[in-house]
C-alpha cells in the first residue's frame, strides 16, 4: 500500500552553506551549517543523507560534473530512523518512525517575488480548513516561528492520502529579514509514533532547531 507524502513547498532546491556531523556522548549527532548558523540535533545510529544522495536517487545518470554544480546549489540534509533506512524514507511521512530533513534555500529574485507564508508551508491552511486540497489535511497547530531576525510559520498537520494513510508533520519554515534565503526543518511520522512511541524524541528534535545567524 502506498505511504502518503508530505505537500513540500514548490520552491526548487537550493542552498548554501557547509555541512557537519558531530557526535558526542549525549546520545545525539549535530547536524549544522556553520556559514549560517543553523543547529539541528538527532539521535545516534540515525542514518543521514546528505544532497549528492538525493541527486543520485533522482537521477542514477547523473555525471559528476551535473552533481558538483547542483551540490554548489543545493544543501539539503535528511535523516531515517528506521531499522531499514533508504533516501526516499526521508520523505515518507507515514511510516511507524520518524523521519525528515533540514535545507537551506537560496531563493532567486522572482522566488522572492512570489514567497509568502503560504508557499512556504506548502499549502494554504484556509484551503486545508475547507477541503479544497488535493490531500486531506487537518492543520493543527499554526503559529509564528520564534527566531530572532527571521519571519516564519511553525506548522503541524496531519495528511491523508488516498488510501487512508495519515502523516502527522512538524514543520518550521523561516525567512531571512530580506526574504532570500529560506529555511526548512520537517519531522514527521504517524500518528502513534508522533503522538506517543516517538513523542519525546520529536520533540527533543524539533526544540533544537536552531538558527544562530542575524536574518540579514
Amino acid at each position: 500500500m502506498a505511504r502518503s507524502r508530505v505537500l513540500l513547498p514548490p520552491l526548487v532546491l537550493g542552498v548554501l552553506g557547509t555541512f557537519a556531523v558531530g557526535c558526542g556522548a549525549s546520545g545525539y549527532q549535530y547536524v549544522e551549517n556553520e556559514d549560517l548558523g543553523v543547529f539541528a540535533r538527532v539521535p545516534d545510529g540515525w542514518t543521514m543523507y546528505d544532497e549528492g544522495d538525493v541527486l543520485r536517487s533522482t537521477d542514477e545518470n547523473i555525471t559528476d560534473i551535473e552533481l558538483e554544480q547542483l551540490s554548489n546549489r543545493v544543501w539539503f540534509r535528511g535523516f531515517d530512523s528506521s531499522d531499514d533506512p533508504s533516501v526516499d524514507g526521508v520523505f515518507d511521512w507515514s511510516a511507524a518512525e520518524p523521519r525528515g530533513f533540514v535545507r537551506i534555500q537560496q531563493l532567486s529574485m522572482t522566488e522572492r517575488e512570489q514567497v509568502n507564508l503560504t508557499s512556504i508551508r506548502g499549502f494554504d491552511p484556509l484551503a486545508a480548513m475547507t477541503g479544497q486540497t488535493d490531500n486531506q489535511i487537518e492543520v493543527l497547530v499554526d503559529e509564528p516561528a520564534d527566531f530572532e531576525g527571521y519571519h516564519g510559520v511553525h506548522t503541524v498537520f496531519a495528511q491523508s492520502d488516498s488510501d487512508g494513510q495519515v502523516a502527522i508533520v512538524d514543520q518550521t519554515a523561516v525567512l531571512d529579514s530580506t526574504s532570500s534565503v529560506l529555511f526548512l526543518f520537517l519531522v514527521g511520522c504517524e500518528p502513534e509514533c508522533y503522538d506517543h512511541s516517538h513523542h519525546d524524541e520529536i520533540a527533543a528534535i524539533v526544540d533544537s532547531w536552531t538558527i544562530q545567524g542575524e536574518g540579514t
